[in-house]
């Protein structure tokens, strides 16, 4: 009886549905957020594909154009320029097209009443430009265009540049076309699967796109992972432990000294770096120091290279002592390591410099047959934007105070020069 009033509750529900059903509502929901996310995709591949094909193109036109104005630029050939602009205006898909003198004052233009003005486009001298070179886009009839501006020279001397502007109304309209296609095709599924759909990308799509992030991170330095959620009891949930356990080991390996426990010279660079854009941006003071230990090559032959290790363990623990919390203490190779000063200025940095120098001084490493081993160091001090321009020169002229220090007895701090 039971039984048999089940099976008929059933038959009369018309909308109890099996499991098999189930997952075939799930599986094609899938498919749909599959398709959905594969135009999606497409799109945007076809897009860039697109957009950097015709880069080139007008890459190309550029170039020939600073090629062919060579001459007539040393030769002060405005006729000749105009034949090359105009040559290089009559090009499918061109806005416009100029050269400029070193200064960036307008030579020769296809409009000529524009030749003897200044260029103030997106592609002007110190704007913000792309990896490509290019200024951003700005809108034209139909569509957008950009800039490209490509240097004119000659024996390693700039003559001018020439601009081109290049238009992206006809790959735009274009992939209007094939947007339309592809919702037309894509619009039915969109409608059936949209309610499942939302429940698979929270399910799965979600963990899944954080470990692709994650891994991007990974693959650009960056080992924070903390996001992942690993407190899920899933085969998701293993994944991403197992995932942030392997980026905390790499993150070891990456990015520390395996003697001392501090930073090393990757880890250095890439702090270097982030710190020097941001002084470049609000004008701040960035300390670096250079230290070296005194006679490291005599300990080591004395005592040892055990005790030398000892001697290289002690000294790290002194700068994590000494140093602040946001700054950089590394190991930058051998028994040289580096302080980069984050928030600070050339002051400080001297304080701390003298701090360390005398700690060290007064800090004996001790031996395991009760004796001691005497170490000092050696501090070379130099201050962006006082001391250098680049990053590579503030890490040069810090090495050059450090050898002013070993020069004048060693023992002692130095700036780049008195």
């Amino acid at each position: 009886m039971t039984g048999s009033g089940g099976k008929s509750a059933k038959r009369n529900n018309p909308f109890a549905i099996g499991l098999k059903h189930k997952l075939v509502a799930l599986i094609t929901a899938l498919i749909i957020a599959a398709q959905l996310a594969t135009g999606l995709v497409i799109v945007s591949r076809v897009e860039k594909a697109m957009e950097r094909e015709n880069y080139l193109r007008g890459l190309t036109i550029a170039s020939d154009l600073a090629r062919s104005s060579v001459r007539p630029l040393i030769s002060r050939d405005l006729d000749g320029l105009r034949v090359n602009v105009r040559v290089t205006k009559a090009h499918e898909d061109v806005i416009h097209a100029m050269v400029l003198d070193p200064v960036g004052r307008i030579v020769m233009h296809n409009n000529l009443a524009r030749v003897g003005n200044d260029y103030d486009g997106p592609a002007r001298a110190g704007a913000a430009l792309n990896e490509e070179g290019c200024g951003p886009h700005y809108p034209i009839k139909d569509g957008v265009g950009v800039d490209i501006r490509v240097p004119v020279m000659v024996g390693g001397r700039e003559l001018g540049s020439v601009v081109v502007g290049f238009s992206h109304a006809g790959i735009q309209r274009q992939l209007g076309r094939l947007k339309k296609q592809i919702a037309l095709v894509l619009l039915v599924s969109i409608g059936i699967g949209i309610v499942l759909a939302g429940l698979v990308s929270e399910l799965v799509t979600r963990p899944l796109v954080r470990l692709q992030q994650a891994a991007k991170g990974l693959e650009a330095g960056h080992f924070d992972v903390g996001y992942l959620n690993t407190s899920a009891s899933d085969e998701l949930g293993g994944l991403a432990r197992a995932f942030s356990s392997m980026a905390d080991r790499l993150r070891f390996q990456v990015c520390y000294d395996a003697l001392t426990g501090i930073y090393n010279r990757f880890f250095f660079q890439k702090r270097l770096k982030e710190l020097w854009a941001e002084s470049v941006r609000y004008h701040k003071q960035l300390p670096l120091l250079m230290i070296d230990v005194d006679h490291f090559k005599r300990i080591n032959d004395t005592h040892g290279h055990e005790v030398g290790d000892r001697c290289l363990m002690m000294l790290a623990e002194v700068l994590l002592e000494q140093s602040r919390a946001e700054d950089c203490v590394a190991r930058y190779g051998g028994e040289e390591f580096v302080v980069l000063m984050a928030e600070s200025d050339s002051v400080a940095a001297f304080n701390l410099a003298e701090r360390i120098r005398a700690t060290v001084e007064s800090r004996p490493v001790a031996l395991d047959d009760g004796r001691t081993v005497a170490m000092t160091i050696s501090v070379g001090v130099a201050v962006f934007p006082e001391d250098a321009t680049t990053k590579e020169e503030l890490i040069s002229r810090a090495d050059q105070a450090l050898y002013r220090a070993k020069r004048a007895g060693r023992n002692r701090v130095s700036p780049v020069e008195e």
